[in-house]
């Protein structure tokens, strides 16, 4: 007799943290946590008990749940992950919503450089079709992800292999980037299932971190509308002051996050 959801949410109670519980069996089933408290009498099918056998074992080892289950939410969508692309953090969802509130229903180029998995192109595209979106990354097998990505979701964009923006096509109206910005002396603070199995290409960069801000911002031609950075730790003023240099006569501010950091660095032409 197979075991039924609710005793499989209660063994996973024992063994787990509630929170990483909880994920599990949301996943797992795709159902509420309340129904399976309430209404749990269902038999775990064969599939099922084969993917939470799986489950179990990478998060022991201490493999993220996301790459765990190889999918992940962001600004309400669902994307494809693994390891060759970063799991996306909420905090990046308001590089998103900076650029749909500043430019709405626009019909303009935009430039997405580092794209891992493409939720910041792909996000844009499906909230604003009028966008023309072009991706671009360094690794060949982040764009694998993000071209999946993109096919599941029905998102219509150009997906280019490139060292930032060697490869590509310009001038672009609007440039986006949340981009390999940690530095090497950091690595200490920082959990170890990240630094352990997320892609150190998307993380890291030369330069304290600051190392393809400023490779970046001398590769663009031209002045677009807009360019925005979601930024690491204490990197605001560095970082505006790169764009005040490379854009004189831009409006440069930061915008702060959910928690209150200083998280979205941009520079606004006319």
């Amino acid at each position: 007799m197979r075991k039924t959801r609710q005793q499989v949410r209660q063994e996973l109670e024992r063994q787990f943290d509630a929170s990483v519980a909880r994920y599990i069996v949301e996943e797992l089933f795709q159902c509420s946590y309340a129904e399976l408290v309430h209404d749990g009498t269902a038999e775990v099918t064969l599939a099922e008990e084969e993917l939470l056998h799986h489950v179990v074992q990478q998060v022991k080892a201490g493999y993220p749940l996301q790459y765990a289950f190889e999918r992940a939410y962001f600004y309400g969508y669902t994307f494809h992950v693994n390891e060759h692309v970063l799991i996306p953090r909420p905090e990046t969802e308001e590089l998103v919503y900076f650029i749909l509130q500043k430019f709405g229903k626009e019909q303009l180029r935009v430039l997405d450089i580092g794209t891992g998995s493409g939720v910041i192109a792909l996000t844009l595209k499906l909230e604003n079709r009028h966008f023309d979106v072009t991706a671009v990354d360094i690794s060949e097998d982040a764009l694998h992800v993000a071209k999946r990505n993109a096919e599941e979701l029905g998102a219509d964009i150009t997906f280019v292999q490139s060292d930032g923006l060697e490869a590509v096509e310009q001038p672009f109206d609007i440039i986006v980037s949340n981009p390999p910005c940690i530095s090497e002396n950091e690595k200490s603070l920082m959990s170890e299932s990240t630094l352990r199995y997320e892609p150190h290409l998307a993380l890291f960069a030369e330069d304290e971190g600051y190392a393809l801000y400023e490779q970046w911002l001398n590769a663009i031609e031209g002045t677009p509308r807009c360019v925005a950075f979601e930024i690491g730790f204490a990197q605001k003023e560095r970082v505006e002051q790169l764009l005040r240099e490379r854009f004189p006569e831009a409006i440069v501010g930061t915008e702060r996050d959910m928690h209150g950091k200083d998280r979205i660095v941009y520079a606004l032409s006319n």
